[in-house]
């Protein structure tokens, strides 16, 4: 079954040149993976500024191993990059039930993504 994990960014914590920077890099990461079915960047209007990167997949544990480890920690940019993200994906029922993988604000509880 497909599943969607989002990565937003806030170009307003970011900044426009590191936002766009952020989207190729998950761009890249989205073209390294096998079970990835669609990969999709939607931008907010120009009122509401962030920037959702989609990723569907099956294998949702491996795609969050991969953005945790490519993008949030060995990444140069990556302690620049989490002060402006957010990561969440879909839960058994969907949206209804969402896990938030990562948000910039570490004082936010997460939730785990169990297999």
């Amino acid at each position: 079954m497909l599943k969607t994990l989002t990565v937003q960014l806030k170009p307003e914590l970011l900044g426009d040149r590191l936002s766009n920077k952020a989207v190729q890099l998950l761009e890249a990461l989205a073209n390294t993976q096998k079970l990835m079915s669609h990969f999709k960047v939607l931008k907010g209007a120009e009122n509401e500024k962030y920037i959702n990167v989609n990723f569907e997949c099956v294998d949702l544990l491996n795609l969050w191993a991969s953005i945790k480890e490519s993008f949030l920690t060995k990444n140069p940019l990556s302690p620049m990059l989490k002060k402006g993200a957010i990561i969440i994906c879909q839960g058994e029922n969907g949206w209804e039930d969402y896990l938030l993988l990562y948000h910039y604000d570490a004082s936010i509880q997460l939730d785990e993504l169990d297999e």
